[in-house]
């Protein structure tokens, strides 16, 4: 409806209805919207909302009433679609209205802003379902649905937003959280009534209070005892300005008004009261969906691993949260730390932005972190989680699955009573989780054969980036590189620890076989000795019969160390045979140098290269690595196709994935909910 036919002369005409006046005329299987606005008081001030309803898409004609008989001439307007009502009681202008053949009516009973888009959802959905009586709407007085500060009513909504930018902003963040929300009374200063309600239920009577918003509650509890429903349309917002006269309190709030509606229907306020304080209630956590949407979701990130050494994990802790940091719809992030006070140096620049707070991750109960909408922790679950405190203080809790090696190899434990109580932990674990990320397809395939308990809607995907290193971060030369004068030295380098998944001894054996072709690389082994599945033994055996001056094995190194040895390597070796995302081949890539790997599980989902390995037969990887080292255009190649992979595979992205899924699972079901 165009607002060009709008003028501000003072109208001279008012209509009283009749039965037969109606101007039906709706095109079959699109629904005829009329609206009926009741001023009660302070007319003066419902020019802009007189303007607002007749700019709605949808709305076909527009009818005022008041008991005020000067209410025309004091709003000033005159337009085609709008009709100014002699009746003037509430009964009776609403009956002259419902008689005009709509199929939805709007009330609006309280000054109100509404955007022209505010009923695209509710009409449809209305039209689709018979048994809906009301649609109410959010608005930043509302009563118990008053937003963003529920039960709160306020004269301010959003900051930054109006009606019409806060609609648009509820609807960008699309989720699968099911539309409507059940309501067990209407509210608000406008509501959607289905015919087929009144058509059973029988008209709006404001049991001579003269009071519409009475009426339009005392119709939704009426319809409920006859099987319909009223609802909340949650991705629309609806401004009620303040105006001279002062608040609209909710007639829900007030006594006299609560006691007539009880003394009508005895089932109530008991399920709206329950509704309104609860935190748990379907309503509750669908106004803090609706609330993370517009004003940005609150993270608590479980960085309980951020010790002084940077490794994998770390990297992973640290690039996820700079990554959720510089994301519009995140709020801010609590990062659960060891010490808040003594951060690792590599996580220092975590202080530089106000969006990020420092909590102390003692036990994982994270004293003094503040209420959040997410707790996520990032790594697998390696030991028993507080869940009655991570409960208290977030909406949701997730957990990524990185891979299910430790639960699939009891080789990492000194006895099967210490395997038995990892497994049975990392199964309790996931199951009180709310959701679970995974950081690929191929340890999804792996979650769903062992069966762990979680069901489809409830498990993500989500890559990690791989573009946290570059050539241009610090790097230093490790000690023993100098001390033994290597610093020139062609050399293959091997990252990872000693477990025996990493299959370090078998780049051993590709290195011994190239020497015997003729290279005279040297190798260095950088990663941690750990006690138990280890490949030390191994290892050893292929040495002894080598040159050992022409290994390295280093422990753990730092972030500087790692970054020059990757550079200065001639090829990279990662052999590994189980792992969730292995980030060495595009550390590597990064650096320029190609990695020796076999393309399998993750790595051929995300690297697209048939020219890498597809088995682990010796002469086969041997042939490959004798390949990269080489012949500049095959080395070159692998390096390109791996980069290639950086558009989908950035930490961005992953945010992006994540923000996406947070909505989600604010959407779903909490396991800890309760009405």
């Amino acid at each position: 409806m165009g607002i060009d036919t709008l003028s501000t002369n003072p109208p001279t005409i008012t209509k009283t209805l009749s039965p037969t006046s109606s101007s039906r005329g709706a095109v079959v299987g699109v629904s005829k919207v009329i609206a009926f606005i009741w001023i009660d008081r302070a007319a003066r001030e419902w020019t802009e909302t007189v303007v607002s309803v007749l700019r709605l898409d949808g709305v076909r004609e527009v009818y005022v009433a008041s008991p005020d008989t000067e209410a025309p001439a004091k709003i000033g307007l005159n337009h085609q679609n709008l009709v100014f009502l002699e009746e003037n009681s509430f009964n009776d202008a609403a009956a002259a209205v419902l008689r005009q053949g709509g199929d939805q009516y709007l009330f609006v009973v309280m000054p109100v802003v509404v955007s022209p888009n505010a009923l695209a959802l509710a009409i449809p959905l209305a039209a689709d379902d018979p048994r809906i009586a009301t649609i109410s709407f959010l608005s930043n007085s509302a009563g118990y649905i008053s937003f963003p500060h529920r039960n709160t009513p306020t004269p301010f909504g959003v900051d930054g937003h109006n009606h019409e930018t806060l609609t648009r902003h509820l609807r960008s963040k699309g989720t699968k959280d099911g539309g409507l929300v059940p309501l067990p009374v209407s509210e608000g200063g406008a509501v959607l009534v289905n015919r087929s309600a009144w058509e059973v239920s029988g008209a709006l009577d404001d049991q001579q209070t003269g009071n519409g918003s009475f009426a339009l509650a005392e119709f939704s509890l009426r319809a409920a005892r006859r099987g319909f429903n009223s609802f909340l349309d949650p991705s629309t917002f609806v401004t009620r300005p303040w105006d001279g006269v002062g608040a609209y309190p909710s007639v829900l709030e007030d006594r006299d008004f609560r006691h007539q509606l009880h003394s009508i229907h005895p089932f109530f306020p008991g399920a709206y009261d329950s509704e309104r304080l609860s935190e748990r209630s379907v309503l509750a956590e669908s106004l803090d969906l609706a609330r993370a949407k517009a004003t940005g979701i609150r993270v608590l990130i479980d960085g309980s691993a951020l010790g002084p050494k940077e490794m994998g994990t770390q990297l992973l802790i640290m690039e996820l949260t700079k990554a959720l940091v510089r994301h519009p719809s995140i709020q801010w992030v609590a990062l659960a730390v060891p010490d808040p006070l003594s951060l690792p140096h590599y996580a220092q620049e975590l202080r530089a932005t106000d969006k990020v707070r420092l909590v102390p991750a003692a036990g994982l109960n994270f004293e003094g972190a503040p209420h959040v909408d997410i707790i996520h922790r990032p790594f697998q679950p390696s030991s028993p989680i507080p869940w009655d405190r991570w409960r208290a203080i977030a909406k949701r809790s997730v957990i990524t699955i990185q891979d299910l090696i430790a639960y699939r190899n009891g080789a990492y434990f000194k006895d099967w009573e210490d395997w038995e109580h990892y497994r049975n932990n990392f199964k309790r674990q996931i199951a009180n989780a709310d959701a679970v990320v995974s950081i690929s397809h191929d340890v999804v395939t792996s979650i769903k054969e062992e069966r762990m308990p979680v069901s489809d809607p409830h498990l993500f995907v989500i890559e990690n980036g791989a573009d946290a290193r570059s050539k241009d971060q610090p790097q230093s030369i490790p000690d023993a590189i100098l001390e033994r004068g290597w610093a020139s030295r062609s050399f293959l380098f091997v990252l990872g620890a000693t477990y025996a998944h990493k299959n370090r001894d078998l780049a051993l054996r590709v290195w011994a076989r190239l020497r015997d072709k003729g290279f005279n690389h040297a190798i260095v082994l950088v990663g941690a000795a750990v006690p138990f599945g280890s490949t030390r033994n191994e290892e050893a055996r292929v040495i002894s019969t080598e040159n050992h001056a022409d290994v390295l094995a280093l422990p753990e190194v730092t972030a500087e160390e790692r970054n020059w040895l990757l550079q200065n390597s001639s090829l990279a070796v990662y052999l590994t045979a189980a792992e969730g995302f292995g980030q060495v081949p595009f550390e590597a890539a990064l650096m320029g140098v190609p990695t020796l790997h076999v393309s399998f599980g993750p790595l051929r989902e995300l690297i697209d290269d048939e020219s890498v390995p597809r088995t682990y037969q010796l002469d086969d990887l041997v042939e490959r690595a004798e390949a990269l080292l080489t012949d500049p255009a095959v080395a070159n190649s692998s390096v390109r196709k791996v980069l290639g992979t950086l558009g989908r595979l950035n930490w961005d992205e992953t945010a992006r994935k994540t923000v996406d899924a947070y909505y989600e699972i604010l959407g779903l079901t909490s396991k800890h909910s309760a009405n």
